[in-house]
């Protein structure tokens, strides 16, 4: 994921086939991904690899960004964990 110049648009590759992305954030004192929390958000019916977030961490902290790629034929996934679990998160099913 990239970040503009603004700090607010972020910016990542497009997934094969997808129409549209769902992206989750999370602080970066709240790792591993998941399972949700107060801490995440989702930002869903994305139409392009672009998100727009002026949200900023509270000093000293930061955030993390996953996206995935759906379309009619299913939703992508979050990737994996370092163990080789899968990424998952109820704040955006």
């Amino acid at each position: 994921m990239a970040v503009a110049a603004d700090r607010a648009t972020y910016s990542w590759s497009a997934a094969s086939f997808a129409t549209q992305y769902k992206v989750v954030r999370g602080g970066t004192g709240a790792f591993p991904v998941g399972p949700g929390g107060g801490d995440e958000v989702c930002f869903d019916n994305l139409t392009g690899p672009t998100l727009n977030d002026p949200a900023e961490p509270d000093p000293g902290s930061g955030f993390w960004y996953l996206s995935r790629g759906e379309n009619a034929c299913g939703i992508g996934t979050f990737g994996n964990q370092s163990d080789g679990s899968p990424r998952i998160t109820t704040t955006c099913p």
